[in-house]
């Protein structure tokens, strides 16, 4: 494997690696299809979603059923490894429809707790529903009732009652919506505690009251580890103002977002339009405030848990004469790393009717432009196009930025590059991903590439392929970027003979393997799409159940990791035409071989040597291949002791 040093810069030279991993074409061990045999599905056509993989393998997941008469029921369900499906959902007349139809639609499950909810049956206009929570054991209702929600709730016709977020400490936060005869339909949220008790979120103060169905009209948007929750609830004065408000664990409340004359009502003394989108595992909480006068620009913010600050970009590419500009904030890391996105004015460039926007990030307080703005990504007036993807699990920000030179309105896109930020490695900036070669550019000059997951400084993609076929569909290589080291590895499965090819990596895990689909081909034609698992160890394997016909993961398939990401649930067609469900456990893939400088003599000094020299951070200095990496335990962390003790009980003679 060819290897370069680490450049800190965001022009990181990239190399495309062949390496040497092989394909494993039969039936991988480790897969199984899981039994939902004992759900008593009504009949019709039925897909299975999962939901969560635990690292002990509990598979927690929902299956739709379209019935024959164009009905949809939903079905809630939990499978241990080796037994057969477990419906969840509440149970009793209230629930079960005469038919056998079910609605319990799960919504989440962390650490051994699921939430969901169940129709209720006899509800006008199907419109009723209970939550639910699943503690490992038992299935118990949860949410207000009609009498806690509404002074009159003999007008109400339906409550729905939905449970929307659970943190690893069993708090869970929900919503409930009345549909009232009188039209006064209203929502509001709730929480329960991990003691199990209920209470509406209902900031203290005057106004917060709906005086005509004698409750709070409240949205909460997002709950934290730690049980403080965040969202916007109207108040019931003059102008009907939205005010942002974050809840403390301890049942406490405080108003957040922008004061000053643009933002604040002066006669009312709060925030016009404001509204807390999502709060960090520290404390850091989202927002944004509209201003009191249309046209004024956005106001986004970041709060640290005790004063509110705004934040974005400036300067009059990002705000018009008239102060008029757009921003938003829509992802938040649990470290407290915000996105953002800052619309251009003043200018009539588009990229297909779109405006030109840059990219930014907010941490520690400070604003951070991040994207491609150099060469063919940014006009002569300063215009550009960055737009996000995702902001992954570790905190990386994905995105992509469009040629400038040839992508004005009405004319087809050209080149269309991705990119990753990665907050923990600032020091690379913003660093182009996508595969180099002639078989990725096209017949004008066109490149496009998209990132889909990073973990840990690996990012994983893809990059078209341009076969020259006429009336070619989308082809492409996957890829996989170290972000440490400046390299990318190509991800090709399964090729036809004319060079076309579909791998599409999906999840990449914090070991480095990665889950994904590949178009499997039959006569050098397409013949559907499969799962498979990739590490610079393993290679390629086929994820496909031992005893059963073959898995097809469809168009947009479903696949969920465990936390250990060595359990994978996915979700799709069997080859009969049944509904598939696999659920796979990778072996642990042990340490490397102790040739650490591959020359071919085994046990050797020369080995211990080499390992120790590279440990400290020297040269490889082998004569035939490169050494190995330094990573020889496989368990993500390097440099470590614990790879140096695995390596001397190995060359030893012992076990890894």
């Amino acid at each position: 494997m060819t290897r370069i040093a680490p450049v800190a810069s965001a022009s990181l030279a990239l190399l495309v690696l062949a390496g040497a991993a092989h394909a494993q074409t039969g039936p991988f061990t480790g897969s199984a299809a899981l039994d939902l045999s004992a759900i008593n599905f009504a009949p019709g056509d039925r897909t299975d979603f999962p939901l969560s993989v635990t690292d002990a393998g509990v598979v927690t997941g929902l299956s739709t059923v379209r019935t024959t008469d164009g009905r949809v029921a939903i079905y809630s369900w939990l499978v241990e490894p080796g037994q057969p499906a477990t419906r969840l959902g509440l149970n009793g007349t209230d629930y079960n429809f005469p038919d056998g139809i079910r609605y319990d639609a799960a919504q989440a499950s962390v650490a051994g707790r699921t939430i969901g909810a169940s129709s209720v049956v006899g509800s006008e206009l199907g419109l009723g529903a209970d939550a639910w929570l699943f503690d490992g054991q038992a299935t118990r209702r949860i949410g207000p009732t009609l009498a806690q929600l509404s002074q009159t709730p003999e007008t109400a016709f339906a409550l729905a009652n939905s449970a929307t977020k659970i943190n690893s400490q069993g708090v869970v936060l929900g919503s409930s919506f009345v549909y009232r005869g009188d039209g006064a339909h209203f929502s509001t949220s709730w929480v329960i505690n991990d003691a199990g008790e209920f209470s509406l979120l209902v900031p203290p103060g005057e106004g917060f009251i709906n005086p005509s169905s004698n409750a709070p009209t409240v949205q909460a948007y997002a709950l934290n580890e730690s049980g403080t929750i965040v969202g916007s609830e109207l108040k019931w004065v003059e102008g009907f103002p939205n005010v942002a408000f974050i809840r403390n664990q301890d049942g406490t409340y405080r108003e957040v977002g922008l004061t000053g004359a643009p933002y604040e009502d002066p006669a009312q003394g709060i925030f016009t339009r404001s509204s807390a989108v999502a709060i960090s595992e520290n404390g850091i909480t989202i927002g944004g405030t509209l201003p009191r006068v249309e046209g004024e620009g956005t106001g986004v913010w970041v709060d640290d848990g005790t004063t509110t600050t705004e934040v974005g970009l400036r300067g009059p590419l990002y705000f018009g004469p008239g102060g008029a500009g757009s921003q938003s904030l829509f992802t938040l890391s649990s470290q407290g790393v915000a996105v953002g996105v800052a619309y251009h004015v003043g200018s009539d460039e588009t990229i297909g009717g779109t405006p030109g926007q840059s990219m930014f990030v907010v941490r520690n307080g400070a604003t951070e432009k991040i994207g491609l703005s150099t060469g063919a990504f940014v006009s002569p007036t300063g215009w550009e196009y960055n737009a996000p993807f995702t902001q992954t699990s570790d905190g990386t920000v994905l995105g992509f930025a469009a040629t400038t030179a040839v992508s004005t309105e009405g004319q087809a896109l050209k080149q269309l590059t991705s990119w990753a930020y990665d907050p923990s490695r600032a020091a690379l900036g913003t660093v182009p991903l996508a595969l180099q070669g002639s078989q990725y550019v096209g017949p004008e000059g066109e490149r496009l590439s998209y990132t889909i997951d990073a973990k840990d400084g690996r990012v994983i993609g893809i990059s078209r392929l341009f076969t020259g076929v006429a009336d070619e569909d989308f082809w492409y290589d996957g890829f996989i970027a170290n972000l440490d080291t400046g390299e990318i590895t190509k991800l090709s499965f399964e090729t036809a003979p004319d060079g076309r090819s579909r791998t599409y990596p999906l999840i990449v895990t914090d070991r480095g393997g990665v889950f994904g689909y590949y178009t499997k081909f039959e006569n050098g034609q397409p013949a559907g799409d499969r799962p498979f698992y990739w590490s610079p160890r393993a290679g390629y394997v086929d994820l496909q159940p031992a005893g059963a016909p073959p898995l097809e993961v469809g168009s947009v398939p479903t696949f969920v990791v465990s936390p250990d990401g060595l359990r994978v649930a996915i979700s799709g067609t069997l080859l009969t035409g049944d509904p598939g469900l696999l659920r796979v456990v990778l072996p642990t893939e042990g340490c490397d071989s102790i040739d650490f400088n591959n020359d071919g003599l085994f046990p050797s000094d020369d080995d211990l040597v080499s390992f120790l020299t590279v440990l400290a951070g020297g040269s490889c200095g082998a004569t035939l291949g490169d050494c190995n990496d330094i990573d020889f335990n496989n368990d993500g962390l390097f440099p470590s002791d614990d790879d140096l003790i695995a390596y001397l009980r190995v060359l030893a003679g012992g076990n890894c």
